[in-house]
């Protein structure tokens, strides 16, 4: 079995949990960085931001969905602040829904708000994850992230 195709129940050790992290982050990176080359897809500006906010809460939505079994015992403690960074970019996500929200370009401060949040949360989102940092250094990230962000 895949962290790909694994099913909420079947997704147990923290190893599968921060594969399964790893993914969707990559999987939103890269939705992001289409962000810096529209020309390269083709897309005009209000299509590609749409597309990769799209993306980006799909994943971030199943990553919500997907830990949601967990107690917080159950999981790593890195996965809990993990947990609730995801939890805190959702929210902002659908306070500011680019998908449903009159745009009049691409600089309209919804798209700018979404952006910008969306470096926040991965930023925050490797600071968590990264295995150098101290568990004191990834609850600060985490604290910080969501006391600031709206």
């Amino acid at each position: 079995m895949t962290e790909e195709n694994a099913s909420l129940e079947e997704i147990k050790p923290a190893l599968i949990v921060e594969g399964v992290l790893c993914n969707k982050i990559e999987s939103m990176t890269g939705a992001l960085e289409c962000l810096r080359a529209p020309d390269l897809l083709g897309m005009d500006p209000m299509t590609n931001v749409r597309t990769t906010y799209h993306i980006m809460r799909i994943e971030v939505q199943e990553m919500v969905d997907l830990l949601k079994p967990y107690n917080q015992a159950s999981l790593a403690p890195k996965h809990r602040l993990a947990r609730r960074l995801f939890k805190k970019f959702l929210k902002h996500m659908q306070e500011n829904d680019v998908m449903n929200t009159e745009l009049k370009t691409a600089n309209d401060p919804v798209c700018l708000a979404f952006a910008t949040e969306a470096v926040r949360f991965i930023k925050a989102f490797h600071e968590v994850m990264l295995e150098r940092n101290t568990a004191k250094k990834r609850t600060m990230t985490t604290q910080v992230y969501c006391a600031s962000s709206n």
